[in-house]
């Protein structure tokens, strides 16, 4: 299993595609692991070299004490890119990775070549029971709970309807992950506000909203993409998370972005 101690932290990280062709490095939700773009990664090596890895937490990397905060979740970002060998890249995130990518953009887009924003908000608002009660749960009950409700709030029902086996692999990374690093991640959703940023990004952007995603409304995505100057705003069938459910059209749509930024 490839380890990159950065920052003190040992991350787990792959490495796909062509060494010759640019960097996208890859980001993904709350609650999962870099396997979430098991299903896009082969169609995007045809033409970007994919740095994918785990957040604190989550997956093979470790977790910290206390809360993590987006600027120390960036900064990991950039210290995996360095790591590598990245000085310039592209980056895609979804949800509380989509969040990491634009305060990555926002605060040192030099480094940035392109930035896609999948299935997030600028400022989540709090949930129902509030973000402490919901992380006292987490740390009192554990993550299967929470891995239920997510997998029926993150894909849109169709989907669930053909039980696909790739469901339960989303499932079982959320059942498994450590809950004081869910907890610790929750921080940032529950303190972020990246609206003031937004302004300031200057990289070629694409943001993406599910039509059918039941978790974030699709009016609240398309505000990042009229705050970012020049953004585009595609909006995909699928409900959170469009890599797993729409691989091909995900692939071919940043694919193409992503190309056209560089030329």
């Amino acid at each position: 299993m490839p380890i990159a101690l950065v920052r003190g932290v040992r991350h787990y990280f792959r490495l796909e595609g062509p060494a010759d062709l640019p960097w996208l490095v890859l980001v993904h939700p709350l609650g999962a692991d870099q396997g979430i773009w098991d299903r896009v990664t082969p169609l995007l090596t045809k033409r970007l070299r994919i740095l994918r890895y785990d957040l604190r937490g989550h997956g093979g990397t470790d977790t910290t004490a206390g809360d993590c905060g987006i600027e120390m979740l960036s900064r990991d970002l950039f210290a995996m890119a360095d790591a590598v060998g990245a000085r310039c890249f592209s980056v895609a995130g979804i949800s509380i990775g989509a969040m990491v990518a634009m305060h990555a953009a926002a605060t040192h887009g030099e480094r940035l070549q392109a930035l896609v924003v999948s299935h997030a908000l600028a400022r989540l608002p709090a949930p129902p029971d509030g973000w402490d009660a919901r992380t006292a749960m987490v740390l009192r009950d554990g993550m299967v709970p929470v891995a239920l409700r997510m997998v029926e709030r993150q894909f849109a029902p169709a989907f669930r309807a053909t039980r696909d086996p790739i469901i339960d692999t989303v499932h079982a990374a959320c059942a498994l992950m450590d809950p004081h690093g869910y907890a610790s991640a929750s921080a940032v959703l529950r303190d972020a506000d990246l609206r003031p940023l937004l302004p300031s990004i200057t990289v070629p952007a694409l943001v993406v909203a599910g039509r059918l995603d039941p978790m974030l409304p699709m009016e609240g995505v398309r505000a990042i993409a009229d705050a970012i100057p020049g953004a585009r705003f595609l909006g995909l069938d699928c409900g959170h998370l469009s890599p797993v459910e729409l691989p091909e059209d995900f692939a071919r749509e940043v694919g193409d972005f992503i190309t056209a930024a560089l030329t």
